[in-house]
């Protein structure tokens, strides 16, 4: 498992598994790819993009929500309040943008960082 997080920057990257959720402040884009599902959301040209067999996808571009659900996996962004949420199983990864924190909870394991602090 892969945790980054870089201030500067403001982008915001996990991996678990095949699982990739990636944020970026600065271009305001939202990617996520799990399998053969991609899912993106531009603010800039106010794109959303999301192709899968079975995923289902809503947008409401008034609050700015996505969501896709494929099987136990749940993928939500709302990018009013830049966050982001996966659960797929018991494992769980949240990233919120406006207070920087990530967190990701995989069995045991909880890892936390919040304004470059790490617990």
């Amino acid at each position: 498992m892969e945790l980054m997080a870089s201030l500067g920057e403001m982008e915001l990257m996990a991996s678990l598994g095949k699982m990739k959720l990636k944020a970026n402040l600065g271009q305001m884009e939202l990617k996520a790819s799990l399998g053969e599902m991609e899912l993106k959301a531009s603010l800039g040209e106010m794109v959303l993009m999301a192709s899968l067999g079975e995923m289902e996808l809503m947008a409401s571009l008034g609050e700015m929500e996505l969501k896709a659900s494929l099987g136990e996996m749940v993928l939500m962004s709302s990018l009013g309040e830049m966050v982001l949420s996966a659960g797929l199983g018991e494992m769980e990864l949240k990233a919120s943008l406006g207070e920087m924190e990530l967190m990701a909870s995989l069995g045991e394991m909880l890892l936390m960082a919040s304004q470059g602090e790490m617990e």
